[in-house]
Parts: structure tokens; sequence; C-alpha cells
């Protein structure tokens, strides 16, 4: 389907081809460095789907725009309104920066166990 607006033809992507890039940057977030994407994705494009285009850019940005809001919207209703505890610790990297790496542990329902999820790592400026 053909979208035409101000003299600009824009191509509307079929669902299927999403859902595969989709399913692709899923993978890529879980088990490999980003880094990876634009040899994989050439490697895709060759071998099984012309289709695809994923590289880096385009990955981080459905990473970060769609399967992490995704991910922390189901990761706060597994929480819901149970009893949860903050691991956090301070370290200093190789740059001699400060970073505060917090980590939440709580009885997951949905899994039944207990589970140790990463919030983040905080840059500490200002430290003497």
């Amino acid at each position: 389907m053909r979208l035409t607006n101000f003299g600009v033809t824009v191509e509307k992507k079929n669902e299927s081809q999403q859902i595969k890039e989709l399913k692709l940057a899923s993978h890529i977030a879980c088990h490999t460095a980003i880094t990876n994407v634009d040899h994989l994705g050439e490697l895709i494009q060759a071998t099984f789907d012309p289709s695809i285009k994923l590289y880096r850019t385009k990955c981080t940005a459905i990473i970060n725009h769609v399967i992490a809001p995704c991910m922390f919207r189901e990761f706060l209703a597994d929480i819901g309104e149970k009893q949860y505890s903050l691991v956090i610790d301070e370290s200093t990297d190789v740059a001699a920066t400060k970073q505060l790496c917090i980590v939440v542990r709580y009885f997951s329902t949905k899994l039944t166990k207990i589970v140790s999820s990463f919030l983040g790592l905080v840059s500490l400026s200002g430290e003497e």
C-alpha cells in the first residue's frame, strides 16, 4: 500500500516483515552484541529473506522504543504490589568513573520463582 503526502511516496511495510525484524531484534538484544547486527542483517538478507533490512541504528531503535517499553510494563505487572529487594553496588570502571548498579529481586508469580532483574547502571558524578 502506498501513502502519498506532499509529493513524497512512502511504502508501508507488511506486517510479516515487521514481525520478522522484531523477532530478530529481540534475539539480538538477548543473545549478542548490537555491533553484530550489520553483518548478521547482511547474512540474513543474502541467505534467507532479502526484504529484511535490519542494521544497527534500526535495531537499536526497535529495542529501545518497542521491546524495552513492553518488557518494562510486563516487569511492573509481574512485581505488582508484592515486596521486593533492591540490590545496589558501587564500583569504579576503567575510566575512573564511579558506577552504581541497581538490581531488583522479587518473587515472580508468572515464573513461580525468585527473579533478579537488572534495572540499570547509573554514573555517579561529583564524587570526591
